[in-house]
């Protein structure tokens, strides 16, 4: 078919008629596997997002576990971002706020001196959006202790809703000696406040 014909002008026969409807039915066929096609990718889209729901870690809310430290933080207006909810990074900042409270309950020396904690991993599951204003409760709990780390399991929660997860996470600290560069064993003390 020309499309380059002014409207309303008789339409020439084709040379190449059957070639033309041969060519149609090859396009409409094309069209047919490009929509099956499209269809599956989101019957695929939809299954993988719903097996990543069923794969995604239990809420740790409520669970018994030893809560080390719980603050609670205002979301300041500095935290958004241009998306209108609080940027990713601050998690992180929440995080390290409820974690240095705790540090304050401990002894000064185990945080003093050459022997110190660095945290080797820090990872978040953000779970539903925080926006300013909110009112956040941040809680860490004890995880498994290693040889020379201690896991801590992180929860952001409103004050309002403390049952409802906003997101979590796990910090992972290892203990080091700082002038030599290695890890060395869990202080007995610390041991005794995850207990």
């Amino acid at each position: 078919m020309n499309w380059d014909r002014p409207v309303g002008e008789v339409a020439q026969p084709d040379n190449n008629a059957t070639l033309s409807r041969m060519g149609e039915r090859k396009r409409d066929r094309l069209y047919e596997l490009i929509e099956d096609f499209a269809f599956g990718i989101l019957l695929l889209g939809f299954r993988l997002v719903a097996k990543l729901e069923n794969h995604r870690k239990p809420s740790t809310v409520n669970q018994k576990r030893k809560l080390l430290s719980r603050v609670t933080l205002p979301v300041r207006w500095g935290d958004m971002d241009a998306l209108g909810h609080v940027n990713n990074a601050a998690y992180f900042s929440y995080f390290e706020q409820c974690r240095i409270a705790w540090f304050d309950t401990l002894e000064p020396e185990l945080l003093a001196g050459r022997i110190g904690p660095v945290v080797v991993r820090a990872s978040c599951n953000f779970r539903q959006r925080i926006v300013y204003p909110m009112e956040l409760e941040v809680r860490m709990y004890a995880g498994e202790p290693g040889r020379s780390s201690l896991v801590q399991l992180m929860e952001i929660t409103t004050v309002d809703d403390p049952g409802t997860l906003l997101a979590d996470g796990e910090v992972i600290l290892v203990w080091i000696d700082t002038q030599a560069g290695e890890s060395v064993p869990l202080p007995g003390a610390i041991k005794d406040a995850i207990r």
